[in-house]
């Protein structure tokens, strides 16, 4: 199913896989063989490792073939002159949300008899 939706979509699926009890990195990425990806995706697709198939041919986790997290993020974040992937990065964080703006309500004057129910 997520190979699907990534060739679907154009994206690459990941799963991160952890392993309790590993000092140290205990976290590994991998990705999901897809066929549709383009430019930076499919530069970033060929440094992950796909999911390792059984004799099936049905993809399972194996920690040991896994990226480590560390390098993952080391890859997605590296500095190169504002090209590349750490410019996807860089995209993501400048996008910028829409603020609800503040509706000022003008202050009316009371009448007087309505004074004494204002407090």
């Amino acid at each position: 199913a997520m190979k699907e939706i990534g060739e679907k979509c154009g994206l690459m699926p990941l799963y991160a896989h952890r392993l309790k009890g590993v000092r140290g990195d205990s976290w590994r990425i991998f990705r999901v063989e897809t066929t549709t990806l383009t430019g930076r995706l499919a530069t970033l697709a060929r440094r992950i490792p796909p999911l390792p198939l059984t004799r099936t041919g049905k993809p399972h986790l194996d920690w040991d073939q896994g990226l480590p997290l560390h390098q993952f993020l080391g890859i997605v974040c590296r500095k190169s002159d504002d090209a590349g992937l750490s410019r996807l990065v860089k995209d993501a964080l400048s996008i910028e949300t829409e603020s609800e703006s503040i509706i000022e309500i003008e202050q009316k004057t009371i009448p007087a008899w309505m004074e004494r129910f204002h407090s």
